[in-house]
């Protein structure tokens, strides 16, 4: 759907201009035509939401949705109650006002979300939502996405508080260090040929990195910059990201993370479809829908074709890891068996999902903890030893 600036005559005959949101060029023109409107001329305008505003406007819709939901509205009251809260707020107002007509005319809001220009929802979120339709879950999953937006919110601020004083570090670090190679070294270097001094290890090491740099410092930077594009493209194409996403699951160290992080997203979905009397097969194949890890996603398919063979849950699971060389989460294997021989699915992974947060809350404050002093180990350690290579030989002199 599109939005479009609109030339018409209307039905006193005066030439007007407005602007029409989302809808498609049959729906400019029923719209008008019903109204006894003459279209003079009409264009698209392309609207390029920045991510910062795009953020405010999505959280402002969980946030809205969320809290309504809460009083047990129906979808359509909220879109009508949001319409007033918002009727000094064009866009908003706009936005609601087509969710409201969407919903009347009986289309899923997953629907009307995927046909409006107001807000982009990440694909991840929109299969939660979609989820939500099929179950009538929708309280629990908009309340699951604000607490994911706030969480996420929680997680940025924190890493941006603790980043300013690494930055600095950072920012002096490479005047100072550039400073070093490309006027310090070069000078001593002279000095030391002028001498006829043999010189240490480092030294030479250190001198050659400075001559390159100096000497090749603009293809450098154009290396960097081109280099960050080719991984954002690459990284853009599935066959690429499906085997880092294999590497990944498949890497002993990164396995455990990764599957925490998928099962994280995986057991929200499943919770509520078992929760609302679904089979285990179906709420599998909803769930993965969600899993971003291609290569997860492909062994859970594998997992929802071993049960529909008859086979158990616990044994499809740990058959078909095994034979694709990738470690099972022990927690999840555990509660496998322990749910399936109890008959409680929805008890013990709600169980499982609950532990697997606080797992991974301890796991993001580890690693926002030890970040600054990595980077300032790290930054000490360079110019350390650049500045030991460049003074030894002068230790080395005055022995002499």
């Amino acid at each position: 759907m599109k939005s479009y600036k609109c030339k018409y005559i209307d039905e006193d005959g005066e030439e007007k201009q407005n602007i029409f949101f989302d809808l498609n060029e049959n729906g400019l023109k029923k719209q008008l035509s019903d109204k006894n409107h003459l279209i003079i001329d009409f264009k698209i305008i392309d609207k390029k939401i920045d991510s910062k505003e795009n953020k405010k406007r999505y959280i402002d819709f969980i946030n809205d949705f969320s809290f309504l939901l809460e009083s047990n509205l129906m979808l359509v009251d909220i879109t009508e109650l949001l319409k007033k809260k918002y009727e000094n707020k064009k866009e908003y107002f706009n936005f609601y006002v087509f969710l409201s007509k969407e919903l009347k005319k009986g289309e899923l809001l997953s629907f009307a979300l995927l046909n409006q220009s107001f807000v982009k929802i990440q694909e991840e979120d929109l299969e939660l939502i979609k989820v939500g339709e099929r179950n009538k879950y929708f309280k629990e999953i908009f309340k699951e996405l604000r607490e994911k937006k706030e969480e996420e919110n929680y997680l940025l601020k924190e890493l941006k508080s603790m980043l300013i004083y690494p930055s600095i570090l950072i920012f002096v670090a490479l005047i100072v260090l550039s400073t070093i190679l490309f006027f310090v070294v070069p000078q001593m270097s002279e000095v030391y040929a002028d001498n006829n001094q043999k010189l240490p290890l480092i030294t030479t090491i250190v001198i050659l990195i400075s001559d390159f740099f100096i000497n090749n410092y603009l293809i450098i930077i154009s290396f960097i910059f081109v280099f960050i594009y080719l991984m954002i493209f690459f990284l853009k194409k599935k066959e690429i990201k499906y085997k880092i996403d294999r590497f990944l699951l498949k890497n002993s160290f990164t396995t455990d993370l990764i599957q925490k992080v998928e099962y994280l997203k995986f057991l929200l979905v499943f919770n509520s479809l078992i929760s609302s009397k679904n089979t285990i097969v179906n709420s599998i194949h909803y769930s993965n829908k969600i899993v971003s890890n291609l290569y997860l996603k492909e062994l859970l398919n594998k997992v929802e074709l071993n049960i529909k063979s008859g086979n158990k849950i616990s044994k499809s699971f740990i058959d078909i890891y095994e034979k694709n060389n990738v470690e099972i989460n022990k927690d999840f294997s555990d509660i496998l068996f322990v749910s399936e021989n109890n008959s409680d699915f929805e008890k013990y992974f709600k169980m499982l999902r609950k532990k697997i947060k606080e797992d991974l809350k301890e796991k993001k404050r580890f690693f926002l903890s030890l970040f600054e002093p990595l980077i300032i180990i790290i930054l000490a350690i360079i110019i350390g030893f650049v500045t030991i290579a460049m003074l030894l030989p002068i230790f080395s002199f005055n022995i002499n």
